[in-house]
């Protein structure tokens, strides 16, 4: 895992608020959130020399001569979005010990003729031998999940960390009773409990045979307790090429949304299919198109026009004249000026409309805690995004092949204290990003001031995310936000 040293010193901060874990919590009636980064990697633990092998030695080699330096420990390959170029989306459906929804959920992936992917855990395969031979009699595929959805890295839960070997055994059982059950491997695709997973997580599931640690984009967080049209709204807002959605089986309300999300992805054009389909391991299913039947012209009717009545001729109008419509008078409004610098938007929201699906030129609504726009003395307009109440707002906007990336906007700080932080993360994943600090005594005046950041954004990738983050305290240490845009400067 490279540029892990970006999350050093604040990586408690970050983590905290980008983590998606699976458990159960609060309220249903809560913003529509964007994708965020991929769970991002616990701080790094590595094979020791004993786990990670011996030397290599070149075939011919005079024994106990090494030859070959022992290679840099190899890792899963962290996966949280599917092909950008291939109109596809990945439904996927976690397990935990219960039957839960899991009938139903196939009842319906059935009669839409609808493929799907399930995290099974070893515990969920022996409690529920026969919806697993269903699962995979139906065509779905299955990933390992673990035997007992264990954190491994102890993260999500505050436990102790798993030991590689402990690792190994809750892999291997689950591994050995889906074989045993189904007659099938969940090899090469291991999805972590509460998506927990740093660098000795990746090297452990690779040596098992796992090439894959298939996270996901957008989390229905039905198991927070969120209702069923928000799981549908979440869903629909972020079906774009490549979406991994996450779902649970032990939650009702992700199996009541899910006929109304099928027809949503239909309707936008979208083929559903497993992990496998996506990632390439297997060819995607050939798209059957829906006969349109040619109708039948039904016999005209005849019709027997009776004779119209005689009608007097009406009253002619006495003509007035009639005064001419002046246009209103419109206030005039002098903008702020924006510093001049040759600029072509990819995305931007000036947060005038007061939604999270505002503006325009973004991959998905902004993702909030609790998406807050205040009103007043904005930097144009008369709204902007308070982040004192919000805390974290995040949005994913497409990179597109356009050179250099700039995220421009305006901020506020009401009244903002040393102890306070203020920052922005800009990045195409938990790990290739970069955190900007935006606090500084000279523009701690209750004043908007222009910020202009650099992007950087690896090469072929192909999403980017926007992340405004504060900790203050008090709560009334107010920080705002204003006319967001992200773009590339005209040469």
């Amino acid at each position: 895992m490279s540029r892990l040293s970006l999350w050093a010193g604040l990586a408690a901060l970050a983590l905290a608020a980008i983590v998606y874990a699976a458990c159960s919590g609060a309220s249903s009636q809560e913003a529509i959130p964007t994708p965020v980064p991929s769970p991002s990697p616990s701080p790094s633990r590595v094979l020791s020399s004993e786990e990670s092998g011996p030397p290599q030695v070149e075939a011919g080699a005079p024994i106990g001569d090494p030859t070959v330096e022992p290679s840099k420990p190899q890792e899963a390959e962290v996966i949280y979005i599917g092909p950008r170029d291939v109109k596809a989306v990945a439904l996927t459906f976690d397990t935990g010990v219960q039957a839960g929804s899991m009938s139903e959920t196939l009842d319906i992936l059935k009669e839409h003729g609808t493929a799907a992917s399930f995290g099974i855990t070893g515990e969920w395969a022996v409690t529920n031998p026969d919806l697993l031979k269903r699962i995979v009699d139906e065509g779905h595929s299955v990933i390992n999940h673990s035997w007992s959805h264990a954190s491994f890295t102890g993260e999500d839960t505050e436990t102790e960390p798993l030991t590689a070997d402990q690792m190994r055994d809750e892999l291997r059982r689950t591994e050995e009773k889906i074989q045993e059950i189904a007659k099938v491997s969940t090899k090469p695709y291991f999805r972590p409990p509460y998506g927990d997973y740093d660098q000795l997580v990746n090297q452990v599931v690779l040596a098992e045979g796992y090439e894959y640690n298939v996270l996901w984009l957008i989390d229905s967080l039905g198991w927070e307790g969120r209702s069923t049209n928000y799981i549908v709204s979440v869903t629909l807002a972020n079906a774009f090429n490549g979406a991994i959605f996450l779902y649970h089986i032990d939650n009702p309300r992700d199996a009541a949304a899910l006929e109304e999300i099928i027809v949503g992805l239909n309707e936008r054009g979208l083929q559903m299919v497993t992990i496998p389909q996506l990632l390439g391991g297997e060819p995607l299913p050939t798209r059957t198109p829906t006969p349109i039947p040619t109708p039948t012209p039904a016999p005209l009717p005849t019709l027997v026009l009776a004779p119209a009545p005689a009608v007097a001729p009406p009253p002619q109008p006495v003509a007035t004249a009639t005064p001419t419509p002046q246009p209103p008078t419109l206030p005039i409004s002098t903008p702020t000026p924006t510093p001049t610098i040759a600029f072509a938007q990819i995305a931007i929201d000036d947060f005038e409309s007061g939604d999270v699906s505002g503006g325009f030129g973004w991959a998905a609504p902004w993702w909030s805690t609790s998406f807050v726009v205040g009103e007043g003395e904005a930097q144009s307009g008369s709204r902007f995004l308070d982040m004192a109440a919000s805390g974290s707002a995040l949005r994913w906007a497409n990179r597109l092949d356009q050179g250099e990336l700039r995220l421009r906007f305006w901020a506020r700080f009401d009244s903002l204290e040393a102890e306070d932080s203020a920052f922005v993360w800009v990045g195409s994943d938990g790990v290739n990003s970069t955190l900007y600090s935006l606090f500084d005594e000279d523009k701690n005046d209750n004043a908007w001031h222009f910020y202009d950041l650099a992007v950087p954004v690896p090469e072929g990738a192909e999403l980017v995310f926007v992340r405004f983050q504060a900790q203050m305290d008090p709560r009334d240490d107010l920080w705002h936000i204003d006319d967001v845009e992200l773009g590339t400067p005209l040469q």
